[in-house]
């Protein structure tokens, strides 16, 4: 506060104090302490008790000078104190923006590699596309559940039908075709029976009915061995319907393995992003903060009153010190009395 107010005052210009300096101490030292320490012995600094007002006071015989230093010194403490509030934030504003530039560079170049990412694989690192495929695994899983049990009806009954049950099959026995051979190979069975009973085994007509009950039988046969083919075709088809189902099955799991990787992968570029984010608008923040604390003009104190050039002297007091003196005097002369007397 003293070096503000001789810097304020240009009091280290002065040729008499520098005068005076040089003849008190000869040059040693320097001059600017000189003189914040000679102007401080001569004022008077009185906290209040009650309060946080403090009371400043200056002696010297020019009672204009006096006021004009005493305000000086009160000047010089309210901007030092505005420099000690607003230097470090200052600094911290400074050491801030360096942080915020360094922060952005990193937030920015997180959401380049987010950008680059979605970019390359062609999604968004969400859950919605995830959903979906997990879905259309799911019902690929339920067909191939189905198929996988109709392949084995169909397999089952092609090994019925390959057997020597083979004309026992449902598909045989519904079939209008076959059941009509059979009725007609019935009634050709008991026409020939009749034929051979009235006419014998050598009857032109015994012979045509033989005939045309082979033909008959031959043409079961045949529709037999059609109908159980139909179901080896069956099978094959739910075969490879099975091992398609079976493929895409694979396929789609694969898909769904991969998705999931990238999600994840997503997931941790996201959360550094995220984090890039929130220490920039932190260390932002504190900048915006601390560079208008380092702008701030107004100090936490305030000057209530100014100092004025005082009427009377504050000293000497004459009428004190008078009283002071014949008290002393007489206190002294007493003593000396009583010393010559012993």
């Amino acid at each position: 506060v003293g070096q503000r107010v001789m810097r304020n005052l240009k009091l280290n210009e002065i040729p008499a104090l520098r005068q005076q300096w040089m003849d008190e101490t000869n040059g040693a030292g320097t001059l600017e302490g000189w003189i914040v320490a000679t102007f401080g012995r001569q004022m008077d600094v009185v906290p209040s008790r009650e309060s946080s007002v403090i009371t400043i006071g200056y002696r010297h015989p020019d009672p204009k000078l006096a006021a004009a230093l005493a305000n000086a010194f009160v000047q010089a403490y309210v901007d030092t104190t505005l420099e000690l509030r607003t230097g470090p934030a200052r600094q911290y504003s400074s050491f801030f923006e360096t942080r915020a530039k360094e922060a952005r560079e990193t937030f920015e170049a997180a959401q380049s590699r987010l950008s680059t990412f979605q970019k390359n694989n062609g999604i968004i690192a969400s859950d919605e596309r995830l959903d979906v495929e997990n879905a259309r695994l799911n019902e690929l899983s339920s067909q191939l559940t189905t198929l996988q049990a109709i392949a084995a009806e169909s397999a089952s009954r092609q090994a019925q039908a390959n057997s020597a049950q083979g004309d026992r099959l449902a598909e045989v026995l519904n079939n209008p075709l076959v059941a009509g051979l059979k009725s007609d190979i019935s009634r050709g069975e008991a026409k020939l029976q009749e034929l051979s009973t009235r006419y014998g085994e050598a009857h032109p007509q015994v012979q045509e009915a033989k005939a045309n009950l082979g033909e008959l039988r031959s043409r079961l046969d045949a529709e037999t061995r059609k109908v159980t083919g139909s179901v080896g075709v069956s099978n094959t088809i739910n075969r490879q319907r099975e091992a398609e189902v079976r493929n895409s099955l694979e396929a789609q799991r694969a898909k769904v393995l991969k998705l999931k990787a990238v999600r994840d992968e997503g997931l941790v570029i996201i959360r550094d992003v995220e984090n890039a984010q929130r220490a920039y608008d932190a260390i932002q923040q504190r900048y915006t903060q601390t560079n208008l604390e380092g702008q701030a003009t107004q100090s936490n104190v305030n000057v209530l009153t100014l100092a004025s050039p005082p009427v009377e002297h504050s000293t000497p007091k004459v009428g004190l010190n008078t009283i002071l003196a014949f008290f002393v005097g007489s206190l002294l002369a007493v003593g000396t009395v009583l010393a010559l007397e012993l």
